[in-house]
């Protein structure tokens, strides 16, 4: 299961100094997977003013420890935590199984778009005929991109394997 954590900082100098430890506890969380993402909340100044992490956990007890364990929250430098079970659908799942994004899907929703943008160009009353070449040019090149991207994929498809293996080295 998913759980997403957003944190909010206390005091900036004990993140600052902690920093380090937490790092090396993220990238041991993620080395086991336990960690799917995680990164920095910024203000509009620039500043870090908190966290976001999705950890991979089979309960929310265990995501709990994971919260617990980290450096930041045994220096006390944190003001706030908040942890919820996230539910995956759609994109997000696809991309969180497989860490492949389905683009043609992207493509098509795309299509879609501008398919009905041309219907209601072309029964609007005011439209030029170079209105109407934009869109269904901009459809055609969808399609050749989609076809490009199926043969692509089909003819030199990814090894999955051997790419986790080479991040793992």
């Amino acid at each position: 299961m998913k759980f997403v954590n957003f944190v909010k900082y206390r005091d900036s100098d004990t993140i600052a100094a902690d920093r380090p430890a937490h790092f090396a506890y993220a990238d041991q969380l993620r080395a086991k997977g336990e960690l799917a993402i995680g990164g920095p909340l910024m203000d509009d100044q620039g500043r870090r003013i908190g966290l976001l992490f999705i950890y991979e956990a089979i309960s929310r007890d265990a995501a709990l420890g994971l919260v617990q364990k980290d450096p930041f929250t045994l220096a006390n430098g944190l003001s706030s935590y908040e942890l919820t079970e996230w539910h995956l659908r759609g994109f997000n799942l696809i991309y969180f199984k497989t860490t492949r994004l389905p683009v043609r899907y992207l493509i098509y929703i795309s299509m879609t778009a501008l398919g009905r943008f041309l219907i209601e160009l072309v029964s609007a009353e005011r439209h030029t005929g170079v209105d109407i070449l934009i869109v269904t040019g901009a459809i055609l090149m969808l399609s050749l991109a989609v076809l490009v991207l199926r043969f692509g994929s089909s003819h030199y498809p990814s090894d999955r394997t051997a790419y986790r293996k080479s991040r793992e080295a």
